[in-house]
């Protein structure tokens, strides 16, 4: 069989004066294809399936790398956002030394008080999470419970008379207090334990306040316990005495030493005088910056009073004590 167009050539061929040849020639030359041997193969089905997405090998950290420090410290990371928050510098603003000098101009004079209500903000001071924690010790404050919190944007200080660390509500409360308010050192008097624990320590103060130092408990009375965060506090040099715990305290972004001695005097009049010869001999020489923070179980003034059970004879003592020491109340807040 010619196939079609060979076979129209030939006709239009025949019909001209040009001889056509024999067809059987086509026939000899063009042969029909055979049968495939096999079925052809079925019309690709398309899936409407999105393709798998390639799995990512995870990456590998080097624990030697994730174990080395960050180039820039916490805390003055910590600086750099609160110069930013208090718009010193831009959010993309690189921060020189300018920028640095300005902010630390702004901590030596009296500050506006736009700056002061941005502090409050930043720092959560009077935050509803830690009003929301104070409210929730029920302490009506007649017990003389004392508990401060002295807080900037550079420093916080926690200091509080705990009445007992061994009820687990109590711990509870006490770590509420600390993630609310977040302080670099925490001063706790009374704490009724004898041996602390790393694992017993978490249940009040945390993961952030692993570092610690404290004084036993004599039975179930007494105890002073104090914690620093290490990312901002380095402390040294503890001293353990009969009714104090003193130490060496640098803070490290601005590379400030002072001495810090957190006391719980005692409650019996028997033992008050040597509490307070104790006081006067930790007094630091050669003019060291010194606080001296605690429960003293002592007034001076009869308005620390809320009765008029006043022992005049030591408040004269306490009174002759701070002056040999050179002390000066910073704050005394009821909660």
């Amino acid at each position: 069989m010619v196939p079609g167009p060979f076979r129209q050539l030939c006709r239009d061929t025949e019909g001209s004066s040009l001889h056509c040849p024999d067809i059987d020639f086509f026939g000899t030359v063009f042969a029909e294809v055979p049968p495939p041997a096999m079925a052809a193969p079925p019309a690709n089905i398309v899936d409407d399936q999105p393709a798998p997405t390639p799995q990512v090998p995870q990456k590998r950290h080097s624990k030697r790398l994730l174990a080395r420090p960050p180039s820039v410290p916490v805390s003055r990371r910590s600086t750099h956002r609160l110069m930013r928050q208090l718009d010193i510098v831009g959010q993309d603003q690189a921060i020189g030394d300018e920028a640095v000098a300005q902010y630390e101009k702004m901590y030596k004079g009296p500050m506006p008080r736009k700056t002061v209500a941005a502090l409050a903000a930043i720092s959560r001071v009077a935050s509803g999470v830690l009003m929301a924690a104070l409210a929730a010790i029920n302490c009506c404050g007649s017990c003389g419970c004392r508990l401060l919190v002295i807080m900037n944007s550079n420093f916080a200080i926690f200091n509080w008379n705990v009445r007992g660390l061994n009820s687990a509500a109590r711990r509870e409360e006490v770590l509420k207090l600390l993630q609310a308010s977040r302080p670099m050192l925490v001063c706790l008097q009374e704490s009724k334990l004898e041996e602390i624990t790393d694992s017993l320590a978490v249940e009040f103060l945390g993961q952030r306040l692993s570092s610690f130092s404290y004084l036993p408990a004599l039975g179930v009375s007494g105890g002073i316990i104090l914690a620093w965060d290490d990312d901002h506090i380095q402390a040294g040099s503890v001293s353990l005495k009969e009714f104090s715990l003193t130490a060496t305290v640098t803070q490290r972004l601005t590379n400030v030493s002072f001495i810090i001695t957190v006391v719980y005097g005692p409650a019996t009049d028997a033992d008050k005088p040597r509490f307070l010869e104790e006081l006067k001999g930790i007094k630091p020489v050669d003019n060291q910056l010194w606080l001296c923070l605690g429960d003293f179980n002592l007034i001076y003034s009869a308005q620390d009073k809320n009765n008029l059970n006043l022992n005049r004879r030591f408040m004269g003592m306490f009174r002759r004590t701070l002056d040999q020491c050179e002390l000066l109340e910073i704050c005394s807040a009821k909660s």
